[in-house]
């Protein structure tokens, strides 16, 4: 399926992952975009967005008597990301992430500075009640695409944000042995199946230039890596600052944060003054899939135990 990019800079990523270009080619069929208030063509498949959401978006007043089923006020307390083929979701992966920027929660607020993901596959439907209503509301304003939905502790769906967000992408995406392409065209009802790895985490963080966040005029480049590496580095552009969210999975989290490192590793080779948090997964707790990621992790270390025995 041919599927076109139309984003502002921040899913640049999706672009270096896959051989989807920017142009409306002939025989397009869908357009990625990463802002939900991207105008789409009529005659082709919106991908993140659709007219459906975009009244809500630009109707607040609305949002209250649409959401009545779904939404409930209560305090927000987990995240977790999917994607949304038009009928059903894809796995969902709880996500648990930083927003400071310097390690050890100090400095700046910057959105997302590094994150863990547990995938929780389509158990949460049997423990969150409102999914049907989401998912029938989602057939309604047919909308294909990514979203991010905040949970309560007691399984109730307290936030919906649409779209592409770079760092829960990336925890989601390594959980998949499919390709970017695939993972698009699942989104715009191509019946892949997304197969996950038999890995119990995934783990990402935020590696940009100083003096990151301040944003200067002029442009310094791509951020350079390791060819090996870029499977696992998702670049974004933020101004003129190009950023990279590092990422990888793990049976353990020893095992992701290594795998990170030696991303990382690759990228100060070519500037040994690149700004991290060093302190990414040494946090991870999950809330509602908690019991469901400790039962695969000791999965995963009896299976490590009887190997190393064995040799």
């Amino acid at each position: 399926m041919k599927i076109a990019i139309a984003t502002q800079g921040m899913a640049k990523a999706i672009i270096d992952h896959t051989n989807y270009k920017g142009e409306l080619e002939s025989g397009t069929q869908a357009v990625f975009v990463d802002n939900p208030l991207v105008t789409v063509r009529s005659d082709l498949l919106p991908i993140n967005t659709s007219v459906g959401l975009q009244n809500l978006m630009l109707h607040p007043e609305m949002q209250e008597a649409v959401f009545a089923d779904i939404l409930k006020k209560e305090p927000e307390e987990v995240a977790f990301y999917a994607a949304f083929n038009g009928e059903k979701f894809s796995d969902f992966v709880e996500i648990s992430y930083s927003s400071r920027f310097m390690t050890h929660e100090v400095g700046p607020n910057v959105g997302f500075t590094s994150g863990v993901g547990c995938i929780v596959g389509d158990e949460l439907s049997l423990a969150c009640m409102e999914l049907e209503n989401l998912v029938n509301w989602l057939k309604g304003i047919k909308y294909h695409g990514m979203i991010l939905i905040g949970m309560s502790s007691n399984f109730h769906i307290t936030s919906l944000r649409w779209g592409y967000f770079a760092g829960p992408f990336a925890l989601f995406r390594e959980f998949f042995t499919n390709s970017v392409e695939h993972l698009l065209e699942f989104c715009a009802g191509v019946p892949h199946d997304l197969i996950p790895y038999d890995d119990v985490l995934t783990l990402c963080v935020l590696v940009t230039r100083y003096p990151y966040p301040v944003n200067l005029p002029n442009k310094n480049g791509p951020i350079s890596a390791r060819k090996n590496a870029e499977p696992h580095l998702w670049r974004n552009l933020e101004g003129y600052n190009e950023t990279v969210i590092a990422s990888s999975r793990g049976s353990i989290l020893y095992e992701a944060r290594r795998r990170i490192m030696r991303s990382i590793k690759s990228m100060l080779e070519y500037d040994e003054n690149l700004q991290y948090r060093t302190d990414f997964g040494l946090r991870e707790k999950f809330i509602l899939s908690q019991e469901f990621y400790e039962k695969r992790r000791e999965k995963k270390e009896i299976q490590f135990s009887r190997s190393a025995s064995s040799t």
